[in-house]
């Protein structure tokens, strides 16, 4: 039986607790898990990034005033779940570039209400990935790829299971 789940972040506690065999979720919820001491273990990669092909930017309404990825500073970024790559990879690239990502607020939002958001002036940007930012493309305009602060070639996210199921 195949369930979809819309809550990431319960990817790994459903794993470990039996009531899924395997899921899918952010190499960084895997990693955390894993060096928490859960017997988990990756079974298959996911959402590889390559700079060649992005498939995830920060967007902004067409009418923003903001031109760069710098210019988040002082603004409220939405996306899902926080504490991910996305946050992450914003947050470094600012640094990265002089800027001081401590000033960008972030807030949980779901990728299919980021649009929304943005347009009713509750966030400034969101962090997408695909399908959303094409879907959104008629509103929205890519600010930047944020994961050029993480390297060129990177594994996003993956499958993982019990160590128990996977040797079985």
């Amino acid at each position: 039986t195949i369930n979809v789940a819309n809550e990431s972040s319960l990817a790994v506690s459903t794993v470990v607790s039996g009531t899924v065999q395997v899921a899918y979720t952010n190499i960084i919820s895997i990693e955390q898990a894993f060096r928490k001491g859960l017997s988990i273990t990756m079974i298959a990669p996911a959402a590889v990034n390559d700079y060649r092909h992005p498939t995830s930017w920060i967007v902004v309404p067409n009418n923003s005033p903001l031109k760069s990825m710098l210019d988040l500073q002082g603004r409220t970024v939405g996306t899902a779940p926080l504490k991910s790559l996305g946050d992450f990879s914003t947050n470094a690239w600012v640094d990265l570039h002089g800027g001081d990502s401590s000033k960008i607020k972030w807030v949980e939002i779901p990728y299919i209400a980021c649009a929304s958001a943005m347009a009713e002036g509750r966030i400034d940007a969101a962090f997408l990935i695909e399908p959303y930012a094409t879907s959104f493309r008629a509103t929205t305009r890519k600010l930047g790829w944020p994961y050029e602060a993480i390297g060129r070639h990177f594994l996003g996210a993956g499958y993982f299971s019990t160590r128990a199921w996977a040797a079985a």
